[in-house]
């Protein structure tokens, strides 16, 4: 970094370190607000797809059972 900084000077330089430094930090944020919100999203669709499971489960467990939702055909 010395030839930049002997061709640039001080300010420049630390500028764009400065700029660097920042960069790099929202590239870590957002890696790790993606990989959160990744994490949230899926125990947010298995619990939601769990619940539809329990659902239909018990909805065939009662027509099995006999106690369908439907009333009997008239004749």
């Amino acid at each position: 970094m010395g030839w930049l900084r002997a061709r640039m000077g001080v300010r420049a330089v630390s500028a764009l370190s400065a700029a660097i430094v920042v960069a790099l930090a929202l590239l870590v944020a957002g890696a790790a607000l993606v990989l959160l919100v990744q994490q949230s999203l899926r125990a947010s669709v298995k619990a939601e797809a769990e619940q539809q499971a329990g659902l239909i489960a018990t909805r065939l467990e009662q027509n099995w059972q006999g106690a369908a939702n439907e009333t009997p055909a008239r004749r």
